[in-house]
This record gives C-alpha cells, structure tokens and sequence, in this order.
C-alpha cells in the first residue's frame, strides 16, 4: 500500500486564502517510504517553492534541522493518526497531531519530522521562503 500521485500533477494550491497556479517541477525519494513531489509557483517563482510529501503507513521523514531560508512552513492535507513533531531551537518540543488547517512555522535552527499514523497514509505540503536549495536541511538522528 502506497501513497500515490494522482494520474496527473497539481495545477494550483491554495496558500493564505488564495489559489495560485503551481507547475511541477520533479519527484523526489527522499528516504524508504518517503516522497516529494516539487512544485514552483507559476506566478512568483523566486520567492517560494512548494513541496508535496507523501509517506507511507507506518513510515517518517527524516528528522531535519533546518539550516538555512527565512520561513518554511509544514502543514497537513490528510491521513489519519498523522502527527508533525517539532524541536524548537531554545529545545522546547512541539507534537502537533494532525488536523484540516495545520500549517506551522518552521524556522532555523528548529528539527521538524512527520510521522503516518500505522495504517494510513500521510499527504502534507512544505512551502519553503525562499524556494528550497541543496543545504537547507540537515539530518538528525
């Protein structure tokens, strides 16, 4: 049982109340169970970059520290049992279960990891200011 993409790519995603038109850029495997779908924003493409994460039942990202960029945010679209684990950097823990609406501010210096809940699949956005680069994420264990 995967996560799947639909048989086609997004055309639009709605970020702060506006829906604004997205072109997809590549699919990334970024660990086992774990996948990105990468999208810019058609009409503004140099300040942020939108990714689509799906995890497997059962499966995590990769817990990572973000290193560099102004903002990125983390937020939920579905799955059941799903929740966003986040460390502050002052080492405060934040666990979010995940609910329609979540999108929370990740900032340097904080680790950040989405856990699916055992039996069912996670679907979650990243919109990272300014658009991902190499280098922005580091692993953690």
């Amino acid at each position: 049982m995967g996560v799947e993409r639909g048989s086609s790519p997004l055309e639009s995603f709605e970020w702060e109340g506006q829906v604004e038109p997205v072109s997809y850029v590549t699919t990334e495997n970024v660990a086992p169970g774990v996948r990105c779908e990468v999208y810019t924003f058609v009409n503004d493409p140099t300040t942020k970059d939108l990714g689509i994460i799906f995890v497997e039942p059962g499966h995590a990202t990769p817990r990572q520290r973000v290193l560099q960029g102004e903002v990125t945010y983390e937020g939920y679209i579905s799955g059941e049992g799903v929740k966003l684990e986040i460390v502050r950097k002052d080492g405060s823990m934040v666990t979010l279960l995940a609910q329609s609406g979540l999108a929370v501010a990740v900032m340097v210096g904080d680790i950040m990891q989405w856990r699916a809940g055992a039996n069912s699949p996670l679907k979650a956005f990243e919109v990272c200011f300014p658009p991902y680069a190499e280098g922005r994420y580091e692993t953690v264990e």
